[in-house]
């Protein structure tokens, strides 16, 4: 279902008859790997019973971090609208270049309460001008939220040393790090390395379905 939301429209998916809805807000990037990604998280996680809602494709321009960070910020008010929840069932999702926005989510940096995080396939560098230190970000979320983070030893587009920091950091929560193999950047299951294959006709990773699963059974 597509709805306007403050900061430009997005597509509301929800799952059939969950027994305790939650909501997971998507940020990913406008590239074609975030377009995909993003598509498919929100079926992996219907299919845990969590609706979502993505934005439809990026800004038209790029901004800094602080207008991605508003633009996030009305989106995760507009899911918990669109939801009929409060604060305690909201998720946030971030894959690729997006990951640092989910993180200042998790962080309630605009205002709203901590939501529980996912970090999908995060990259860490040549972030958007005024991106915080991703590492001090993540030294500021809270302890007692469950959180996700991936990474795929086929991934081109991420470094998983610098992600393994990032989990090293993040001990203080309750943080499952997932290493995915044979999984590209589009969350396909892909060994080739090749951007030129996004969206192809590969099928999604099984193992990063079963991951969010247990992720959103725990929240």
């Amino acid at each position: 279902m597509e709805v306007p939301t403050a900061a430009g429209a997005a597509t509301y998916v929800a799952p059939r008859n969950p027994q305790r809805l939650r909501a997971a807000l998507i940020l990913a990037g406008s590239d074609k790997a975030g377009t995909v990604a993003a598509r498919e998280l929100s079926v992996m996680l219907a299919h845990q019973g969590v609706a979502s809602l993505r934005f439809d494709g990026g800004p038209s321009e790029t901004p800094d971090y602080r207008a991605q960070l508003d633009r996030a910020g009305k989106g995760l008010t507009a899911l918990a609208e669109r939801a009929g929840i409060g604060d305690d069932r909201l998720l946030a999702v971030g894959h690729g270049t997006a990951a640092p926005l989910a993180l200042a989510l998790g962080t309630g940096a605009t205002g709203r309460a901590p939501v529980p995080i996912g970090l999908i396939e995060p990259v860490l560098t040549a972030l958007a001008p005024g991106t915080p230190d991703v590492l001090r970000t993540a030294m500021t979320l809270p302890p007692q939220k469950h959180n996700i983070i991936t990474c795929s030893d086929a991934d081109v587009a991420v470094d998983c040393s610098a992600t393994q920091d990032l989990a090293d950091v993040m001990t203080g929560t309750h943080v499952n790090y997932v290493r995915l193999r044979g999984v590209s950047h589009a969350l396909q299951e892909d060994t080739s390395r090749d951007p030129a294959r996004y969206g192809g006709d590969q099928p999604f990773s099984a193992s990063l379905y079963r991951s969010l699963g247990s992720w959103a059974a725990m929240q």
